[in-house]
This record gives structure tokens, C-alpha cells and sequence, in this order.
């Protein structure tokens, strides 16, 4: 709909704020209709398939810090004065988080602020009238009559439902607006549409539309029939929802029938909606032809009939139709783009296959001779795709190699070089296939660049404002790190060649000996050689350990296990360890791989392991035990050779030096036995030192013990 509307605007400061009014409830009607139609003169918190809560709705100016409800007797009148406010006994709630929609370019002044408070109507004030006063105040207190700081806005007789009190056929009609979507190509859309039903978001009191129409989806009580909506310009904090103000009503689509509730959709075209203008939004139940008792307060009939009318104070005389469900304030405006979005497109391993505008890789690096590709996505106000101009541009290495099938490339100087890409986003607000090379190099970063830009033309020189440099906010930045592939591996023992090339200048030939550990140091290059690491292209290492003449046993291992399986750095290097465990000659190769799994290059180290020339120390432990007129012993080393074949001489304790009885060998189990001692003496063992070799051939010196001492008793008599 065309034509500029004005937005009230208040004062820079007040005492009191400048003005306040009710969307929900209202005491007059909110459009052309006959008289008791179109009112909001009645909240109930009959369950709506949202809650079971009245949805109370104001409109205050600005400066606003918050509004609270009351439910007054019916005496009080407006304005409302301190003393009639004390009459206010029952609050309905309070809230301090005033929303100001967005505006758009065509406004002349701020918007209002939205607030809302949800009633669970007590069951004492079930089918009564109550004058419902809404009381917008700046800072503490409440002071309505001499240096005021709050306004008031009172809507008079408004009669309460309480869905929880009575039967339920007498419970009066309820209904609430829940969300929408302001998603053009997904207006109307079926249900089953999975991905436009996405693009629904909460349509809270206070929200932004634009200027091209929206459409609400409702939830009502199960009583609702016929289900209408009205829509109110000017609506704001100086003009309530009313005939003068009243633009346009439409019917609302029945989508499903639950148990108890039902579920509409209302749509908003470009016609129903006034141009960056203020608006009350207004769900009406027009179900006139509820059978008799049913609906509650909203039915022909008027007043509810079981078990019995509302007493007669509470009763309102005459047809009672097409009452005033839900009421929301919005603001609607013209499309603008409000953010751009750019990313690398997917391109598995990097970027990923999710990668996009959703969410965005904004980071790559890549090899001189490959491509990647970019893309934008343009977003306005409301989350939406937005068809509009962008520009990309280029800086550091690399170039444009292609614009896309929706832009357009500008040589701004006639070199033949793309300078930057003019395009039009599509309808799904995304451009595409913008194509970033660098084929021979040098090496380093290219910064991509996109904004939005209505100077986006292609003529020469370029236009006042043309690129991006003014597009503030609305620009983003992709990075590429330009670089080469590692093609060439190199190990050495560490500590062995210089520290500049260590890998190329260290030893590829170790000795060693059983025991012993050795570090390695890997490095990768280019065929230039420069150092590349392979965490740079997905590129990895892989280690193996083999016999040096075919049929040589293992005779190392690596440690840390497992090895490393990247270079990583500016020197593309990466330390790995191995121990000598055997007695061999083996070879430790390592193996560079490209991101496909793919064999590039392999270099190895030969190690030489000899068994131990210095023999190694093993404790030694025996222990002694008494069995009848018997000593035995047994022999316990760290290492089994050091236990079989071992001297183990008996001594007995007396004075002066103890005597030796005499020597034995340890058995294969390290065990030793003396028979025939004398009684009432002690006895303890003694194994000397003697030498052995390990299983992998390694001298081992296994050292003399001393037992414990055993006592033989003396024979008890019966």
C-alpha cells in the first residue's frame, strides 16, 4: 500500500511519558462494524493451543521505563486520579523491557515501544467487568496527580473469563497471534513445506514487517469458526485501534483441528499493509453462528448461559460478535540490506562440505595452481534474502579468475586483469561461482572483499562511492594463504646436522646398543625447496620399521608411539623418538603422503643395534623358610636369568663366625633346599654374585643377597 505515514514523535524529555494506549483490551470497536462487533471488551485465559493466559497489550512513547496493569472496579474514570488508583487492588503485572521495533529509511520520527503483560485471570473475578488500567511511568513510583510521573490509560467494563471456573462450553472464546514470516517466496506455502515452515519466527508485541506484507500464523479455543484479522493505521502510543484508524480486514486459513485448539494462517499482502507506517495488527473471532451457550461472552446471545447468566451488573445487552482476540503493535518498513555474508564454497576435505552462508569458512589455505571458490549472501531486516548489488574485490597475491554466471568483471585500468566483480544477488539473496586463483605464484595471502554497493557499476573511471570502502557494516572478508605443497621428506638423528637444514645436513646411520634411545628430526619441503609443513595441505606422514638385510628382527620401537604425522611450522619440521630394544639393523622410513592418501616421496634412517657391552646390575632377593629340620630358599630378580643356576651357601648362626654348612644351586625356579639341621639353632641363606645374560644377549650382573633367618626348635616331648 502506498503512501508515507508519519510517526507520532515525543517530546526529548518528560516528567510523565508523553502518551500511552491500550491495544488489548479496548472498549470501542476497532473497525466499521455493527454495534457490539469488533470489540476487545473481554480477556479470557481459555486454553488458545499457546496458553491459558490473557495476552494484555500497550503502546507508550519512548522514554517509557515501564507499564503496569491493574484491574479496577468499574466506578474508577479516566484520567485516573492517586485516589482512584488506590482503588486498584488487584495487579495484573508489570513490565520493564519496552521493545522499539526497527524503522526504516521512510519514517519520519522514531517508533513507539511495546509492552505486554500474560494474566491468568483469577477464578474471583470469573464473569465480571473490571475497568483494566494500564499505567506507563517514567522512573520510581506511581504519581498521577501533582508532579506526575506516570500516564494512564483506562479501558472501561471490560468483562474477565477465568477458563479454569465453570463448564467449559460457557468459557469465552480466546485466541493469540504466535508467529510469522515476512519470507516472500514462502508466503502461502503448505505445511509440508519443511523449509519454509523454518522461516516462521515469533511474532512478540513490538515487531518489524515489511512494507510488502507478512503473513501470522494463529493458534485459537476450539469454538472459533471463523477467524479474521484487522489491521489499524496509525496504531501507536497516540491513537488506539478504532474506527478512524481502521484500514483493512482479512479472513484468515483454517490450517488443522486439534483436540481442544485450531491453528490459522493469515496473510498479509502488499495492499494491506501502509508504507513504513505504524500499525495495529488485530485477531477477531467472527464465529456468528456459535450455537446458543457456547463461546462464553463472544456469541450472539451475548452473555454466557450455563449454568447462568453473570449477575446483572456483569451482563451486556445485545449481539456480542466478532470480539477482539489478540492485538500487536508493529512497524512496517521498506526491504534494505542489513548484512552481508560471504564464504569460501564447499570443497571437501577444505572447505568443508557444510561450508556456506549458513556457516561460513572465511579461512583457507591453498596451493599455487589450484582455485577456490566464493560466495555472498545478502540479508535484510528480517532475516530475509535480499536481492541486491554487491561488489567483490581482491587485494595482496593472487587474482579473480571468474565473477560468476550473476556478475560482472570490472578492469578498471585496461590490463586485462580482473580488478573486482559487480553483481545482483538472485531471488534466495546469494551470488555464486566467483572464482579466486593464483597460478604461479609468489606465495602469501589474498583478501577477498564483499559488500553491498549501489555503486556497483562497471563504467570507467569508476563511479563517486564505487567499491567498498564506504560500505561500513555491510562488507565482509575471505582469506587465502597462497602457498605451495610439501613434495619432499627428509630424517636425520637430531643433534647431528646444522640448525638451519638439520635434515639435510644431519646423520642418516646410527649404532647403538640395547637401552638406548635416539630423537629423530623430520623434515618436508617443496620443489623449491622451501620448508612447507604438510598440516598446510592436508598432506601426512607415515612411519615404518623394517629389517636392513630382509630378515633382521625388529630391534627398535618408536617413543613416543604412535609417531608424529605432521610437520608443522614455518620450519616445517617435527621431532620423533625411537629406543633400541633387540639386537638388528633396521631402518626407520618415513613417508609423505598427499590429502588423497597418495604416495609423494619417503626418506629413511638406518639404526644398528648392538647388545650391551656393560653389563647391566640386577638386585637380587632371597628368602628363607623353615620346613621340619629343613631350610629352604627362594631366589626373586627383576630379570629371570639372574634366579636359575645361582650359588646359595647355608649358614649357621654361633659365636665367633658363623659356620657354613655348605653350598647348592637354584633350580630352573630359583629355589634351593638344606635337610638333616640340628635343632635349637638359626640358620639364614646366602647367594653370591655370579654373572648371566639376558635374553637379548645382554651381560647382566646379577648381585649377591642375604636371607632372612630361620630358627629350627628343639623337639617338644608329649
Amino acid at each position: 500500500m502506498g503512501g508515507l505515514l508519519a510517526l507520532a514523535a515525543a517530546p526529548a524529555q518528560a516528567a510523565r511519558p508523553f502518551n500511552v494506549q491500550q491495544f488489548l483490551p479496548g472498549d470501542q470497536a476497532y473497525g466499521p462494524c455493527a454495534a457490539g462487533e469488533c470489540l476487545g471488551d473481554v480477556l479470557s485465559d481459555k486454553f488458545d493451543g499457546t496458553d491459558s493466559l490473557a495476552h494484555l497489550t500497550v503502546v507508550a512513547t519512548p522514554e517509557t521505563d515501564s507499564v503496569t496493569w491493574y484491574a479496577c472496579p468499574t466506578s474508577v474514570t479516566a484520567p485516573v486520579s492517586n485516589t482512584e488508583l488506590g482503588q486498584c487492588t488487584i495487579t495484573i503485572g508489570t513490565d520493564t523491557t519496552g521493545v522499539i521495533p526497527p524503522i526504516g529509511p521512510g519514517a519520519s520520527s522514531p517508533a513507539d515501544e511495546a509492552y505486554d503483560v500474560n494474566w491468568d485471570i483469577p477464578g474471583s473475578l470469573d464473569q465480571q467487568k473490571r475497568d483494566i488500567l494500564a499505567l506507563a511511568c517514567i522512573g520510581a513510583g506511581q504519581e498521577l496527580d501533582t508532579n506526575p510521573n506516570c500516564r494512564d490509560s483506562l479501558e472501561e467494563n471490560i468483562f474477565l473469563e477465568d477458563a479454569q471456573t465453570g463448564v467449559a462450553a460457557n468459557q469465552t472464546t480466546s485466541g493469540e497471534a504466535i508467529k510469522y514470516r515476512t519470507n516472500q517466496p514462502c508466503q502461502g506455502q503448505p505445511t509440508s513445506n519443511t523449509t519454509c515452515e523454518a522461516t516462521f519466527k515469533a511474532f512478540t508485541h513490538g515487531s518489524a514487517v515489511p512494507n510488502t506484507g507478512f503473513e501470522v500464523r494463529a493458534t485459537t479455543s476450539d469454538d472459533v469458526t471463523n477467524l479474521r484479522a484487522f489491521v489499524n493505521s496509525p496504531a501507536d502510543a497516540q491513537q488506539e485501534p478504532a474506527v478512524a484508524n481502521f484500514d483493512i480486514e482479512i479472513g484468515c486459513g483454517l490450517l488443522s483441528t486439534s483436540t481442544n485448539f485450531k491453528t490459522w494462517n493469515c496473510v498479509f499482502g502488499d495492499a494491506d499493509i501502509a508504507d513504513d507506517a505504524e500499525l495495529a495488527i488485530s485477531l477477531l473471532d467472527n464465529s456468528a453462528a456459535k450455537p446458543e451457550g457456547n463461546g462464553g461472552y463472544c456469541n450472539f446471545a451475548n452473555n454466557p448461559t450455563a449454568p447462568g447468566p453473570p449477575a446483572a451488573q456483569n451482563q451486556v445487552t445485545g449481539a456480542h460478535n466478532g470480539c477482539v482476540l489478540d492485538s500487536h503493535y508493529v512497524v512496517s518498513s521498506a526491504r534494505a540490506a542489513t548484512t552481508v555474508t560471504q564464504s569460501f564454497a564447499p570443497n571437501p576435505p577444505s572447505p568443508g562440505g557444510t561450508a556456506g552462508c549458513a556457516t561460513p569458512d572465511t579461512d583457507e589455505s591453498s596451493q599455487l595452481g589450484t582455485t577456490e571458490d566464493a560466495i555472498i549472501c545478502l540479508t535484510d531486516q528480517f532475516g530475509d534474502p535480499f536481492n541486491g548489488p554487491w561488489t567483490e574485490s581482491t587485494s595482496g597475491v593472487g587474482r579473480i579468475a571468474d565473477c560468476g554466471p550473476e556478475g560482472t568483471a570490472h578492469d578498471h585500468n585496461g590490463d586485462g586483469t580482473i580488478d573486482d566483480c559487480h553483481g545482483t544477488t538472485g531471488a534466495d539473496g546469494t551470488s555464486s561461482g566467483i572464482t579466486l586463483s593464483n597460478t604461479t605464484g609468489p606465495t602469501g595471502d589474498q583478501v577477498l572483499t564483499s559488500c553491498y554497493d549501489p555503486q556497483n557499476q562497471t563504467t570507467n573511471p569508476p563511479v563517486a562511492n564505487h567499491g567498498c570502502a564506504d560500505a561500513g557494516g555491510l562488507s565482509k572478508t575471505l582469506t587465502i594463504h597462497w602457498g605451495t605443497a610439501a613434495s619432499e621428506v627428509f630424517v636425520a638423528y637430531s643433534g647431528t646436522g646444522t640448525s638451519a637444514d638439520p635434515c639435510r645436513t644431519g646423520d642418516t646411520f646410527a649404532r647403538g646398543e640395547v637401552g638406548q634411545h635416539e630423537d629423530l628430526v623430520v623434515c618436508t619441503f617443496d620443489s623449491n625447496g622451501n620448508p612447507v609443513p604438510t598440516d598446510a595441505d592436508g598432506s601426512r606422514l607415515q612411519w615404518d620399521i623394517t629389517g636392513a638385510h630382509g630378515n633382521d628382527q625388529v630391534a627398535v620401537r618408536f617413543n613416543p608411539n604412535p609417531p608424529p604425522s605432521e610437520t608443522t611450522g614455518s620450519t616445517a619440521q617435527v621431532a620423533a623418538g625411537i629406543d633400541d630394544v633387540a639386537v638388528g639393523d633396521n631402518f626407520i622410513q618415513v613417508t609423505l603422503l598427499n590429502s588423497n592418501g597418495d604416495f609423494v616421496d619417503s626418506f629413511s634412517v638406518e639404526k644398528e643395534v648392538a647388545g650391551r657391552a656393560t653389563p647391566r646390575d640386577v638386585p637380587t632377593n632371597i628368602n628363607a623358610r623353615r620346613s621340619r629340620r629343613s631350610v629352604r630358599g627362594t631366589v626373586t630378580a627383576s630379570d629371570h636369568n639372574c634366579e636359575t643356576g645361582r650359588q646359595v651357601t647355608l649358614f649357621m648362626r654361633q659365636r665367633g663366625p658363623d659356620a657354613n654348612l655348605g653350598s647348592k644351586t637354584t633350580n630352573q625356579f630359583g629355589k634351593v633346599g638344606f635337610g638333616g639341621l640340628a635343632r635349637r639353632h638359626t640358620y639364614y641363606l646366602r647367594a653370591a654374585a655370579s654373572n648371566a645374560s639376558a635374553n637379548n644377549g645382554d651381560p647382566l650382573n646379577c648381585l649377591g643377597a642375604q636371607s632372612n633367618d630361620v630358627r629350627i626348635p628343639r623337639k617338644h616331648r608329649r
